[in-house]
């Protein structure tokens, strides 16, 4: 699920998910829960992860601390470009 992702991501940054996040209100007509699954990838391109989710969010993490510093100097609004 969307929401286990998000929870370990907030562990490995060593930061609180309930302070990180916020849960909205259910829509009508819209899921209550996403699941996330590789499988259908991986079997359709023969493909396999080389490390596991949890080691791969511990390295992001440990790269987004130490390059903090450089990080902060981007804008935080997403561009989406056509």
């Amino acid at each position: 699920r969307i929401k286990d992702l998000v929870s370990l991501i907030c562990k490995k940054m060593d930061v609180s998910f309930n302070d990180s996040v916020e849960i909205s209100p259910g829509r009508p007509g819209q899921d209550t829960t996403y699941n996330l699954s590789f499988t259908k990838t991986a079997k359709r391109l023969n493909w396999k992860p080389r490390i596991k989710l949890e080691k791969g969010i511990g390295e992001v993490a440990k790269w987004i601390n130490e390059s903090w510093s450089e990080i902060q100097k981007y804008p935080l609004e997403y561009i989406h470009k056509k």
